[in-house]
């Protein structure tokens, strides 16, 4: 959620989507820290607006499970893997 000072909120999907059409010759990139910050809205919000760089990045630090339980992760490598999918 995004909220200016003594504003109302927007959510990241509606940013996105207000940033986009605000400056349609700009391409706008953006990363996530998690695959679960991508809900259908910002999907729509990419698929709608053609400035909007196609690429996600998933940011998996490791493709195992076991080195992901030393650096303290509290996910698995197939647990990641299941919601990327």
């Amino acid at each position: 959620m995004f909220r200016l000072r003594g504003g109302d909120g927007v959510r990241f999907a509606e940013l996105l989507d207000r940033v986009a059409r605000a400056a349609p010759e700009m391409r706008v990139r953006f990363t996530s820290p998690h695959p679960k910050d991508f809900p259908t809205a910002v999907f729509e919000a990419v698929k709608q607006n053609r400035n909007i760089c196609k690429q996600l990045h998933m940011p998996l630090q490791s493709g195992s499970s076991r080195m992901l339980e030393r650096m303290r992760r509290f996910y698995t490598r197939e647990a990641f893997q299941s919601l990327c999918d």
